[in-house]
């Protein structure tokens, strides 16, 4: 959570905190939630719903918060999913902190060395985490200025900065002094769990705008294109859908550099692409694989064609898996085994698909959480580092 100030919910253990609090420790911003809207709705279309569509220009002054009475539904279990995970990798985390804390008190040497190990930890702290500390200095004195002018709205402001900022920081020295440096790094693990759902309730949320804002996209020009034909015919100028074209194309050149998405998932969100911008044909066209990487690009047709600039990507040749994930998998003892056998199911259309992939993501999953070693089959992993 480096680098990362909080903006603290007025109930943090409520699901809204949580939603708040997860989406800020992703870093998650409006720019988020944008560039996921102009892949549904497209560039032009975007532009004119932040500018006079209320429900948009809610999400876009409070970001996350804005958008959180849309997609709640989505996420009613995530104080289990979320909450209660981080709970208890805390409790484990004492209990073994503190096991160890008290063996290294049974002798007096082995207190000697525990308090020499505590000095060393707590150095690496303040070192480490300078930059935060002066942050939290800063933010306590204005508030102290504040108190002393008499501006109440100031005061206010500057004490829930200075808790904002003061929450990292806190967490970071006890777990510094207890011996519990790579907490942090396990808890954010958790919450990275859930930024897949986030996306996907993104994308869901910018369909429904879609279909509230068909009439006021329609009177300008951006609603169904196909309301537009008559008789099968296209009342595009030739200028109109050589621009549709160059942006359809544009957007799905796009897709293929974000690294986060499944196969599936662009393939979907190609389609919504395609349909925004009443395209004939928008395909992912692969010209050559050499190894595991594939040389691609975007392909689309409306009389005129045009094809995208191609791009180098890892080969996924429909994996479930995405590039990410696929990155993770193969870092562990018998990953690379297990993800060539899914590759080579995909290619012959295999029934036990399914199976292999819920093997590799109950094992990505267990990597995620924390857990100490995480199995592939036969072989077994211990973490001993963070894999990003």
């Amino acid at each position: 959570m480096k680098n990362i100030s909080f903006t603290l919910p007025e109930d943090i253990f409520s699901l809204k905190g949580i939603f708040s609090i997860s989406t800020q420790m992703l870093g998650l911003t409006w720019d988020n939630i944008r560039g996921i809207g102009a892949s549904v709705v497209g560039e032009p279309a975007m532009k004119v719903l932040e500018g006079s569509f209320k429900m948009v220009q809610i999400v876009q002054k409070d970001g996350f918060a804005g958008l959180w009475e849309h997609v709640k539904d989505q996420f009613a279990d995530l104080k289990a999913t979320v909450m209660d995970t981080i709970i208890d990798i805390i409790k484990t985390e004492a209990i073994q902190a503190g096991i160890k804390f008290i063996l290294g008190l049974l002798t007096p040497a082995g207190a000697f060395v525990k308090a020499a190990m505590m000095i060393i930890d707590l150095v690496k702290f303040f070192i480490q985490k300078a930059a935060q500390i002066m942050e939290l200095v800063k933010a306590i004195t204005e508030g102290i200025k504040a108190i002393a002018s008499g501006n109440v709205a100031a005061v206010a402001k500057a004490i829930e900065n200075a808790l904002g900022r003061a929450i990292p920081v806190v967490i970071g020295f006890l777990a510094s002094l207890a011996g519990l440096g790579g907490l942090v790094d396990k808890v954010t693990g958790v919450v990275r769990k859930i930024r897949q759902r986030i996306n996907n309730a993104i994308v869901k949320f910018w369909n429904f705008v879609k279909g509230k804002a068909k009439g006021l996209l329609g009177k300008i020009g951006f609603g169904d294109k196909k309301e537009k034909k008559k008789k099968g015919e296209d009342l595009r100028t030739t200028e109109e859908k050589k621009r549709d074209l160059e942006e359809g194309v544009r957007e799905g050149t796009q897709l293929l550099k974000d690294n986060s998405l499944t196969s599936k998932e662009r393939e979907k969100r190609l389609e919504n692409i395609k349909q925004t911008y009443d395209l004939k044909e928008l395909k992912i066209v692969t010209d050559k694989v050499e190894r595991d990487k594939a040389t691609v690009h975007i392909h689309g047709e409306v009389n005129p064609t045009l094809n995208g600039n191609r791009i180098v990507v890892d080969f996924d040749s429909g994996n479930p898996l995405s590039i990410i994930e696929r990155n993770k998998l193969i870092k562990i003892p018998g990953g690379q085994d297990k993800l060539d056998k899914i590759n080579l199911m995909i290619q012959g259309n295999s029934s036990k698909l399914k199976d292999e992939y819920a093997e590799v993501r109950t094992a990505l999953d267990a990597l995620d959480s924390g857990r100490l070693s995480v199995s592939i089959g036969v072989d077994v992993f211990f973490r001993q580092r963070r894999f990003n």
